[in-house]
């Protein structure tokens, strides 16, 4: 991230100087008028013009502070519209700017439209004023556009590429379990035996657990069997939680595209949960492929709605919806959506405040606020992460840190790429509105926009 900071610091050095600079400009003696006499830039038409190149020239500087960060926002985009339509020459600027949209975030579009604003002034100032003024106010006020359009230009190229950096997936963990992780000793080998359950291979392993094939010792059947670290079984609220998904699975959760718990082994030596034994990957390696076919995307979502909604009505929220949460079952691909783990009951919760459960990337701004208080509507963001993430093979919040992404998350600042299918976008900005009382309100309704051809 060397080049984009570089490029914000041309951005905000030079935005006070040639603020000040643009200021004192409208003392200085710059129009002769028809009697002969010298006026300054404050008794005639140009002074407007000089406060708002130097409001234009500080907005870099003022973008990083939160409080001016909307006013800015605002007032730059009001004078962005003013001055593209008061110029001929930039008016196919701003038909570029509603067709091609070159932006990734609202902190671009505002670095972008300061760069508009001052192009303004470097051809149409010279143009009008080296007629009508003295020479070294023109000139003061030619240089400062130019270095206000180069500092805009420079911070709309380091907002884009923050936009554009990769961020892994950080799973957030209760505090009470973050020393646990630091001073976890290294995993045990594969076990041979897990209460009656013959141990074949590892499939995959998580923050608390790993998962193997198992193979039931007296039937003869194979499963996949979900088994509690050592470090996490010796911690009883660990343990709970982790025997509290299995009762959630087998008791409420009983449909095609959940995977089913079966069994529960809970011995001095292992806890681990018994579910049924998916043969296919996870929709996150399948992800690749899926950018460019709606239809594909369309079923693999509409079986993902239809396992959470029946959880919803179950009165359960899974909180952790994630492609690493879903596996592709078979031939058929079936969306089986799986890991219960930190699911919260409706009616009762036992998550501490403060505590932050899910995985960054994919948890909504009040999720981020207060764990606590998550309802379907925080599942329904998530799942349009997903969404977006099968459309475009990324996911939407990025960022150079997890501070960023927090941010980007809380703003609801990302970029949808034109290519993608119309009706998948609509979908994917209305599960992922800020406010939860503009999302979809469930996942039958999610489910019908999907379909909906009208």
């Amino acid at each position: 991230m060397a080049r984009p900071l570089r490029r914000d610091v041309l951005a905000w050095v030079a935005s006070i100087p040639t603020s000040l600079t643009l200021l004192v400009c409208l003392g200085l003696p710059q129009v002769r008028d028809c009697h002969g006499h010298v006026r300054t830039a404050a008794d005639n038409g140009t002074s407007p013009l000089l406060v708002v190149m130097a409001l234009v020239a500080i907005a870099p500087l003022a973008w990083r502070t939160p409080l001016l960060r909307r006013l800015v926002a605002i007032a730059v985009l009001f004078v962005a519209a003013i001055a593209v339509f008061s110029s001929l020459l930039v008016i196919p600027i701003g038909i570029y700017c509603l067709v091609i949209r070159p932006w990734r975030s609202t902190e671009q579009l505002v670095a972008f439209a300061c760069g508009c604003i001052a192009l303004v002034f470097v051809v149409v100032f010279p143009l009008v004023g080296l007629f009508s003024t003295w020479l070294y106010g023109a000139a003061l006020t030619w240089a400062c556009a130019w270095v206000v359009m180069a500092a805009a230009f420079a911070w709309a190229s380091a907002a884009r590429a923050r936009a554009a950096a990769p961020v892994e997936s950080v799973p957030l963990v209760e505090p009470a379990l973050e020393s646990a992780v630091e001073l976890e000793p290294p995993r045990d080998p594969l076990p041979e035996l897990v209460g009656d359950y013959a141990i074949e291979a590892e499939l995959g392993a998580g923050g608390m657990a790993r998962v193997y094939r198992g193979r039931h010792v007296h039937l003869e059947t194979h499963h996949a069997l979900k088994v509690l670290d050592p470090a996490y079984r010796r911690m009883p609220e660990a343990r709970q939680r982790f025997l509290d998904e299995a009762k959630i699975q087998a008791r409420l959760l009983s449909h095609p595209n959940i995977v089913r718990v079966t069994n529960i082994v809970a011995t001095p030596e292992h806890a681990a949960l018994v579910m049924d034994l998916v043969d296919g990957p996870s929709l996150d390696d399948t992800i690749p492929t899926l950018p460019g076919n709606p239809d594909e995307i369309r079923r693999i979502m509409l079986g993902i709605l239809a396992a959470v909604d029946h959880a919803h009505r179950c009165g359960v929220i899974h909180r952790d919806l994630k492609p690493g949460n879903v596996l592709l079952d078979g031939p058929a691909r079936i969306p089986r959506v799986t890991d219960f783990g930190i699911a919260k009951r409706t009616e009762r919760s036992t998550t501490a405040q403060g505590a932050r459960m899910g995985t960054l990337v994919y948890s909504s701004p009040e999720q981020l606020r207060d764990p606590s208080g998550v309802t379907a509507r925080s599942d329904i963001w998530s799942l349009g992460v997903v969404l977006y993430e099968m459309a475009t093979g990324v996911v939407p919040f990025r960022g150079a840190c997890d501070l960023d992404v927090m941010n980007a998350i809380v703003a609801g600042s990302y970029f949808l790429p034109r290519v993608i299918d119309p009706q998948l976008a609509r979908v994917i900005r209305r599960s992922l509105d800020p406010d939860p009382a503009n999302r979809f309100a469930t996942c039958s309704a999610m489910a019908n926009a999907l379909v909906d051809q009208s």
